[in-house]
């Protein structure tokens, strides 16, 4: 059988053209059914439905799965199977470099970096690294970086110890933040001064931002005693109790250390010097004391 051929339709304006009369040829095309061709945008409109389809099949399976826990299994899956992967092609930690560390025990260092030798690069994450580091004794701050392909290099800055805290009998290292670096293994740091005081650490930084003013006067002294959580006394090289003022204890650590430049004040026979009234000197003489003369506007 012969095929049939649509002819393209016609387009009548509305109020247009006569009809024609009908003749046997226009009635067999008229009987024939006419193929009409595929709009346009049919192509990219089934591509379209395809897509949102696939998309929602796929959107309700990882939702099935994120509820049934088989997403994150899978994706431990995956990078257990990568994290191999990068192992077998030499990424492994095979050294550790470590600058700035003169205290700090290289055990305990080993030990807070949770990984061993022969441990996937990849696998180290620096900042929990460094988290655990930074809590072993000693250790301030560090630095960790990951240096390719098998080298975790770790920079340390230590704490310095300041003094020697003084608390129920028990002796522990202090910085100079007033936090504990450790506790009972003060014999190396005989030159320390002591602080005394269940709240002298808290209370160290500010007293070390006055004194620390004047380096030689720091250098005299052994001890420094917190009274009733107010103020401070310090027991000098010579025996000497400075008695600091709760407030505006820098002007009088100043006046102090100008008066004995000046006059000597700390040479003398005795075993007090009072700074807590304001624009006044008080020291107390040693009983049988030669010099028994004060330097001008102090009281004996």
């Amino acid at each position: 059988m012969r095929g049939l051929v649509a002819r393209p339709i016609e387009r009548v304006a509305a109020g247009g053209a006569k009809r024609r009369k009908a003749t046997p040829k226009s009635r067999a095309a008229k009987a024939t059914p006419v193929r009409r061709p595929p709009p346009r945008f049919g192509k990219a409109a089934r591509r379209a439905i395809a897509i949102g389809v696939m998309a929602a099949v796929l959107g309700g399976g990882f939702g099935y799965l994120a509820l049934t826990g088989a997403v994150a299994g899978a994706a431990e899956w995956v990078g257990a199977r990568a994290l191999r992967a990068t192992a077998e092609a030499g990424l492994t930690l095979r050294d550790i470099l470590v600058e700035g560390r003169r205290r700090a025990a290289a055990a305990d260092l080993v030990a807070a970096l949770g990984h061993r030798p022969g441990a996937p690069l990849l696998a180290i994450d620096p900042v929990a690294v460094r988290e655990r580091l930074e809590r072993v004794a000693w250790v301030e701050a560090v630095a960790v970086e990951r240096r390719f392909p098998d080298v975790l290099y770790l920079r340390i800055t230590e704490r310095e110890p300041m003094a020697v805290w003084q608390h129920n009998g028990r002796f522990s290292l202090v910085d100079r933040a007033g936090d504990v670096i450790v506790i009972d293994d003060v014999a190396a740091y005989p030159d320390l001064p002591f602080v005394v005081g269940a709240d002298a650490p808290r209370h160290l930084p500010a007293l070390l931002r006055v004194v620390a003013r004047d380096p030689e006067m720091w250098g005299r002294v052994e001890a420094a005693v917190r009274v009733a959580g107010r103020r401070w006394n310090l027991r000098l090289d010579n025996g000497i109790d400075v008695r600091l003022p709760e407030d505006d204890m820098a002007a009088a650590w100043a006046r102090l250390g100008a008066l004995h430049r000046r006059h000597g004040l700390l040479a003398r026979d005795i075993t007090v010097v009072d700074l807590r009234i304001p624009d006044r000197l008080v020291v107390r003489l040693r009983p049988g004391a030669v010099d028994a003369t004060p330097p001008n506007g102090t009281d004996a």
